[in-house]
C-alpha cells in the first residue's frame, strides 16, 4: 500500500515528524502570502495548517479531491469550515 502524503504550511517539531515517520511522506512549505500553496497541497492526502490559516470550502475545492484529512496545530478547529469539510466527506 502506498504511503500517505501529508502537506504542512509550517515547520513541525521533530517529535511530531517522528509520529508521522513510516506512516506518510511529509512536505513542508510556507503558506505566507502566496496563493500557490493550494497547488502544493493538492498532492496531499492530509494537510496540517497553523492557526493563521483559514480552510474554507473554497480552499478545500482548490486543493482538490485527493484531500481526506484537515488538521490544525494548536487548539481548536475554529479556522476550518467544519460544515464544508463534512459536506465533502473530510475528517477535521
Amino acid at each position: 500500500m502506498p504511503q500517505a502524503h501529508v502537506w504542512t504550511g509550517r515547520a513541525l517539531q521533530p517529535e511530531a515528524l517522528a509520529v508521522l515517520e513510516g506512516l506518510a511522506t511529509v512536505s513542508v512549505s510556507s503558506v505566507g502570502e502566496r496563493n500557490n500553496w493550494y497547488a502544493e497541497a493538492s498532492t496531499a492526502d492530509a494537510i496540517i495548517v497553523g492557526g493563521e490559516t483559514f480552510v474554507t470550502g473554497e480552499v478545500m475545492d482548490r486543493i482538490g479531491p485527493r484531500l481526506r484529512i484537515i488538521a490544525r496545530t494548536g487548539i481548536g478547529v475554529d479556522r476550518i469550515d467544519l460544515d464544508a469539510a463534512t459536506h465533502r466527506g473530510l475528517w477535521s
